[in-house]
């Protein structure tokens, strides 16, 4: 009986991982109109990763299932790139600052 639970909770853990790190591949790279922080967490609790903040808006990453739960809960997906494009518009590529070059962005972590 023990060794069965483990086996069903082992299969259950690796399905769950496959799901999380297979879905990488259809990430994209979000602009999303959020004017508080009630807009904010519909995006948060949709699926969206936010990674970067404006007065008015948030960038981060999501998969078109996210994008489609976000339009559904009213909220304004304003551009939808590519996950290798990640820059937030007229911002520029979304880097450290050079006093923090030591770490590593999305990229070169993946390039790794």
């Amino acid at each position: 009986m023990k060794i069965t639970t483990f086996v069903y909770c082992l299969a259950a853990s690796i399905v769950s991982a496959a799901l999380v790190w297979g879905g990488e591949r259809d990430q994209k790279y979000v602009h999303v109109m959020a004017k508080n922080k009630y807009q904010r967490s519909a995006a948060a609790n949709a699926g969206m990763s936010l990674e970067f903040f404006a007065s008015d808006s948030v960038w981060g990453f999501a998969n078109d299932a996210t994008i489609a739960k976000m339009r559904k809960a009213g909220l304004q997906v304003v551009a939808e790139q590519p996950i290798e494009v990640a820059r937030g518009g007229s911002h520029g590529f979304n880097e450290f600052p050079a006093k923090d070059a030591r770490f590593h962005d999305y990229q070169e972590t993946m390039r790794a």
